[in-house]
């Protein structure tokens, strides 16, 4: 059961996640509805993901949860996946993308969390996972020129100060 401290940090970590996503819009969202779609699913996956190889690691590797869940994972969008794609120039530099995608983007990306599982909580897995909008608005105003909105900023500001509590040791933490 989370503690009174953790349910407070998931809600400034959701709130910050929330500024950016609607740059303070409370009226509407600035994604689409397919995006709002997409983005639940992923948070219900998110999820997913964080509970459900707790037991599994506690009997067998995580490089085999990671490689099953993957393989398991992948089987059912197959078909779609042979049938929708179209037809491409395959050529070196293609081959070492995908490959470099593949396995550090998504295997080691993967493998290092399902691991870190055995080391730290799911609910602190969980908060964490907010900082990927962040790290989204930084490259998009590192790269991009993206200019943020004052909102937005306070919603940034909002993660990292969750992220700094999260880290603090266990026995300042609020029971």
């Amino acid at each position: 059961m989370p503690i009174r401290l953790d349910v407070i940090l998931i809600i400034l970590a959701a709130v910050g996640t929330y500024l950016l996503a609607t740059k303070g819009d409370f009226e509407s969202l600035t994604i689409s509805k397919l995006g709002l779609f997409f983005g639940i699913g992923a948070v219900i996956a998110g999820a997913n993901c964080t509970l459900i190889p707790i037991k599994l690691l506690n009997k067998y590797d995580p490089r085999l949860v990671c490689g099953l869940a993957m393989l398991l994972g992948s089987l059912p969008i197959q078909p779609i996946v042979v049938i929708d794609t179209p037809h491409v120039n395959i050529n070196e530099t293609l081959i070492f993308e995908l490959i470099f995608i593949t396995i550090v983007g998504t295997m080691v990306a993967y493998l290092f969390y399902v691991a870190s599982l055995n080391y730290l909580e799911p609910a602190v897995t969980g908060t964490l996972s907010s900082f990927e909008p962040l790290t989204a608005a930084i490259l998009s105003v590192s790269f991009l020129h993206l200019k943020l909105t004052f909102v937005e900023l306070i919603g940034g500001e909002l993660i990292l100060m969750m992220a700094f509590v999260q880290a603090l040791p266990q026995k300042n933490k609020l029971e």
